[in-house]
């Protein structure tokens, strides 16, 4: 790993990665349109994603906080406000509330294979 230490440089480490032909020539035509280089836009690239991805552990992290301190509305609290606010009816989060469950619950088995 080559690191780079001039004086009006910020340190920084050269690494490689494999890329498939397309996400290149991709890249590729991004940098010539916008006249910089690939390595600028990869640079970008992963900024943003470290920026999306450490959001997201943050906000996990204060949401389990939360639940932890009890500050936590409950699923019907949230129906009620819904429903005052007119922006649902009861049987609309009904239907959403057991899609959802619907969605979390295990796989059934079916008994024909598994004989």
């Amino acid at each position: 790993m080559d690191t780079d230490t001039s004086a009006n440089a910020t340190a920084t480490s050269t690494f490689s990665i494999r890329l498939d032909e397309g996400r290149k020539a991709r890249m590729d035509a991004i940098a010539k349109a916008t006249g910089r280089s690939r390595n600028y836009h990869y640079l970008a690239a992963v900024d943003d994603y470290l920026a999306e991805h450490e959001w997201e552990l943050a906000e996990i992290a204060a949401g389990l906080r939360e639940d932890d301190a009890g500050d936590v509305v409950s699923h019907e609290e949230v129906g009620a406000s819904l429903i005052a606010a007119g922006l649902a009816t009861r049987a609309g989060i009904e239907r959403e509330r057991a899609s959802l469950l619907a969605s979390m619950a295990p796989p059934t088995q079916d008994p024909a294979r598994n004989g």
